[in-house]
């Protein structure tokens, strides 16, 4: 008797927890989730996720992200990272840079990742190529733009319905067949999640299905997903509160009550940064418009003073003008 009601009371905690970590997730920030997607899976899975993405060249090893340019701005790259000729496109040893992009890149893009190749180059002493990664179709895999008088080329990978497709059905094997896989299978649901375009919802749907009746993952691996798919669920839903509630309880029903403390805990810290980001980024609003107000108040005066000057200057040159005729008057009356 006292083990069932110990199995009940285990079996409530955890659907309150659960619960408290829904909440949590629906009521937290969301910003960018393609983009914080894409990085928190080729930052947490370097190497698998190469093959994932199909990244060019052998991997060799993770580079630093971060980059200052000359005029001291910090930048930070996607992804970036030390890989070897495999016979495409990757000749020498080289280093890339990867881009996620939900758009075609504008101009000001394109000139950021000019800036990371010069840095990487210099950094790694290595050829730097540049890759973007996208769902958009430029119209060719490579494209050379011309930037302050030099040429960057730019490689592209495409991913396409039919690439989504294949990861897809790569996926429904795994857990129709319960065969073994490897890491860069199972990333194949943040590809799907972050690239998915045609047929959007009914994908994210099918994904989240495959995700709660998947194989036992890697507990890290697995909570990774997890915020790669609440983003994503979230992005896609977000006009549709009720299924997107529904779809984040199927990827988290069967986690462990360890797991599902350790998300809440992971939420809350989340939603408290964002709590503090919000709170700086007012500060510093309300601290540009006092700036702003400041500046206006100044110009306001400065063009008051000039209006002055104006006024006086004309009637000087009135004055002036006055004086030049009767003095002119006078010479003509001699």
């Amino acid at each position: 008797m006292k083990k069932m009601e110990m199995i009940h009371e285990k079996t409530t905690g955890n659907q309150e927890n659960l619960k408290a970590l829904i909440d949590q997730i629906m009521r937290g920030p969301n910003h960018h989730p393609k983009d914080s997607s894409f990085r928190l899976t080729v930052s947490g899975w370097a190497k698998p996720s190469h093959s994932t993405f199909g990244f060019p060249g052998k991997y060799l090893k993770k580079l630093d992200t971060n980059v200052v340019t000359e005029d001291g701005r910090n930048l930070e790259m996607d992804h970036g990272a030390v890989v070897l000729p495999d016979g495409g496109i990757i000749k020498v040893k080289s280093a890339i840079d990867a881009e996620h992009q939900s758009k075609l890149p504008d101009d000001l893009k394109i000139e950021t990742i000019f800036f990371y190749v010069i840095s990487k180059t210099h950094e790694t002493n290595l050829p730097t190529v540049p890759i973007i990664i996208t769902n958009e179709d430029p119209g060719s895999d490579v494209i050379d733009y011309e930037v302050f008088n030099h040429v960057l080329r730019v490689h592209y990978i495409i991913v396409t319905s039919e690439k989504i497709s294949k990861r897809l059905n790569i996926l429904t094997d795994i857990v129709e067949t319960r065969r073994d896989f490897t890491v860069d299978e199972v990333l194949n649901f943040a590809y799907i999640a972050v690239f998915v375009k045609t047929d959007a919802k009914e994908i994210m749907e099918k994904i989240v299905i495959l995700f709660s009746r998947f194989p036992k993952i890697d507990p890290d691996l697995k909570i990774d997903l997890h915020q790669v798919l609440k983003k994503m669920i979230l992005y896609h839903f977000q006009d549709d509160l009720n299924k997107a509630k529904e779809l984040l309880c199927l990827i988290t029903i069967n986690f462990t009550s360890k797991e599902v403390d350790r998300m809440n805990s992971y939420e809350r810290e989340i939603y408290a940064k964002d709590q503090e980001i919000s709170r700086i980024t007012e500060e510093k609003d309300q601290e540009i418009s006092r700036l702003t107000e400041e500046k206006d108040r100044e110009i306001s005066r400065i063009t008051e003073d000039y209006q002055e000057m104006s006024r006086l200057t004309e009637e000087k040159d009135q004055e002036i003008s006055r004086l030049t005729e009767e003095l002119n008057k006078l010479k003509n009356g001699k």
